[in-house]
């Protein structure tokens, strides 16, 4: 197994309860994105292409009421 994927995934919930047989398609399909504070990596009411882990830091989630925004 890449050491790459062994790094983020040591704690991973998702991961150890995963088949065996799909790590390899995990390791293939993986991306890591690396975002400054204060930009946006998700809008709402868009596509959501996968499933996000936070592996350091801290997300911010912004729920739009009609005119009012709220931090969830």
């Amino acid at each position: 197994m890449n050491n790459k994927l062994d790094d983020y995934t040591k704690n991973c919930f998702l991961y150890e309860n995963t088949l065996p047989e799909w790590w390899d398609l995990i390791q293939t399909k993986q991306t890591i994105i690396k975002v400054k504070k204060g930009q946006k990596f998700i809008d709402e009411g868009t596509e959501t292409l996968g499933i996000y882990f936070i592996h350091k830091g801290f997300v911010k989630v912004h729920k739009h009421w009609g005119q009012r925004e709220m931090i969830v």
